[in-house]
């Protein structure tokens, strides 16, 4: 076991077994969705009050959504903000 950094104090409060170093992929959100959409077109991505959305429809709007932000003036690099109830 690789013993907590004086720099990340927090590594002493994790249980045994939990990993103080984790490799993430270098895939960003969007990649995946699309991966799920080719692979998984008709499988659902999203069941929410009872509405069912695909992976394909998901990939579909994310696309729309995008559209509308570069129809706004959004350039690559630009942020945006979702702000909403945590529903």
């Amino acid at each position: 076991m690789i013993p907590p950094s004086t720099d990340k104090p927090w590594l002493k409060q994790y249980d045994p077994g939990v990993p103080h170093h984790l490799d993430l992929p270098d895939h960003t959100i969007q990649d995946f969705l699309i991966q799920a959409a080719q692979k998984f077109p008709n499988n659902t991505a999203i069941t929410f009050k009872g509405t069912r959305i695909s992976y394909r429809d998901f990939d579909e709007l994310s696309d729309a959504v995008a559209a509308a932000l570069v129809a706004n003036g959004f350039k690559k690099g630009d942020r945006a903000v979702i702000y909403m109830p945590n529903s």
